[in-house]
């Protein structure tokens, strides 16, 4: 996505706003596995829980996030930023949170 808005109401897939340049994704649930993932702008909101490697590189890849702002109202699990080299990310719950725990 470059520009625009897409409400999403409800949970998205894994690969949520991946490589996003601009625009924004307001997400109202949770999002899955590699959300944001390698992002470069624009604005990601995401009311619920995000998964493992948000705002990371893909598998291979050397560079996770690069710009944009990820605004997680919920918890965010394993490995959040991770290669992460620019932007903001923030969690309103707890980060690194397993989702195999209870």
């Amino acid at each position: 996505m470059s520009e625009g808005t897409l409400d999403v109401h409800g949970n998205a897939g894994d690969y949520a706003g991946m490589k996003m340049t601009g625009s924004a994704l307001n997400i109202h649930g949770d999002a899955g596995l590699f959300a944001a993932c390698e992002m470069q702008g624009g604005r990601m909101k995401v009311s619920g829980n995000v998964g493992d490697f948000a705002a990371s590189a893909q598998p291979g890849d050397m560079e996770g996030m690069a710009g944009g702002v990820l605004t997680v109202h919920g918890h965010a699990c394993e490995r959040l930023a991770d290669r992460m080299r620019r932007g903001t990310v923030l969690v309103a719950g707890n980060g690194g949170i397993s989702r195999h725990r209870d």
